[in-house]
């Protein structure tokens, strides 16, 4: 027979037991001779698989399994998890898995915030004073989330002016982008997926995004918090920790608005200086002073010395005010390597100054206040 590559050979040719030469594809013009016989063997063994052969012709692998309606039971069972109040009960012996969500109430209500019908929630069903706020934790007068607010803004006046920019004075950058409408219904668009029984239709040319549910059977309500008949809000029906709060902003770590106002409260007391009272006649600065309120009270004179970085390594930018309380005057010394800038001497000017070390350099301090002026 003429030579064949080992392509185009056929079952029917080496089960005939006919000898065939085998032709490489390279430049070489090496051929090869492999017995009728030979090839007849290993057809027979299933050393070779035919084109027309399917996967009911070989054995399952240990990786690529093939599909049985079990195995896609047992895949789907393992991937379904119960949501909110909903269960799975997967039988596999029979082969179902059931999915049961809540038991609706039958209990009228003849209105809710004096809407009827599909009722959902709206601006202005509630308002910060109806919503109560535990002030357990915080040590606040405040009971509604409203006047807890108020107390903390109060409170904070000085943290929260407004400064003399805005951002109408300012670029936008390639971050911090400017809020736009249309930047807001887009990343909302993308934000929101449709869950069980939802669609959503986002019309970015008409600005709209349109979120359809299933119809809402009517079903009676005996009572809303224990009210009967047109029910509106009321103080008390829902408490601050009941009230979920997006910390997405802030960056804070609270998820219902209880945790959030206390939060805030905790974080008041970062906002006060410590003060160090010394009644001795000398004193060296420690890393607890910075951003502190040192004041010496000795009727002596009193000698408070400034150490090196190598000593303490206060952050540049650190500032520490000091007082002469008593009688005695307070002198700053300069520890090893220390400079002290002031236009005067480096003592305060009597009973009453103060005055305020800001760190510049390494060791390197500013001095400013009430100071003996040169002779």
């Amino acid at each position: 027979m003429a030579d064949k590559q080992l392509p185009d050979l056929t079952a029917a040719t080496a089960m005939n037991g006919a000898d065939l030469f085998l032709t490489r594809q390279d430049a070489t013009t090496e051929d090869r001779k492999v017995s009728g016989a030979v090839m007849k063997t290993f057809m027979q063994d299933g050393l070779f698989v035919k084109a027309s052969d399917s996967t009911d012709d070989i054995s399952e692998g240990a990786s690529n399994l093939f599909y049985t309606d079990e195995r896609v039971d047992d895949r789907v069972a393992a991937l379904l998890t119960a949501g909110a109040n909903m269960t799975l009960n997967y039988d596999d012996g029979a082969g179902t898995l059931t999915i049961d969500g809540p038991e609706i109430p039958s209990v009228p209500v003849d209105s809710v915030f004096g809407r009827t019908g599909g009722v959902v929630a709206a601006s202005g069903d509630y308002d910060a004073g109806q919503v109560s706020y535990d002030n357990t934790a915080s040590g606040m007068s405040a009971t509604d989330v409203q006047a807890a607010v108020d107390e903390l803004q109060a409170a904070h006046s000085d943290f929260f002016a407004p400064a003399s920019q805005t951002t109408d004075d300012i670029s936008e950058g390639a971050s911090n982008l400017f809020h736009t409408d249309e930047r807001v219904d887009d990343r909302v668009a993308a934000l929101l997926t449709a869950g069980t029984n939802m669609t959503l239709n986002y019309d970015d040319g008409a600005g709209t995004l349109t979120i359809d549910g299933p119809e809402i059977p009517s079903v009676p309500v005996d009572s809303v918090f224990g009210r009967t008949g047109d029910v509106v809000a009321a103080s008390g029906d829902y408490d601050a920790g009941q009230v979920s709060y997006d910390n997405t902003a802030t960056g804070m770590s609270a998820s219902d608005v209880q945790t959030a106002v206390d939060e805030l409260a905790a974080s008041k007391a970062d906002k006060l200086i410590a003060i160090n009272a010394q009644s001795g006649t000398s004193y060296t600065l420690v890393a607890g002073d910075a951003g502190g309120y040192v004041r010496f009270d000795n009727a002596s004179p009193i000698a408070l010395t400034v150490p090196p970085n190598s000593a303490v390594a206060y952050a540049v930018g650190t500032m520490i005010s000091v007082r002469q309380a008593g009688a005695g005057q307070v002198s700053l010394i300069e520890g090893s390597g220390v400079t002290i800038n002031t236009p005067q001497t480096l003592k305060l000017s009597g009973q009453g100054a103060a005055a305020t070390l800001i760190k510049v350099s390494t060791n390197t301090w500013d001095l400013v206040g009430d100071l003996e002026a040169l002779s």
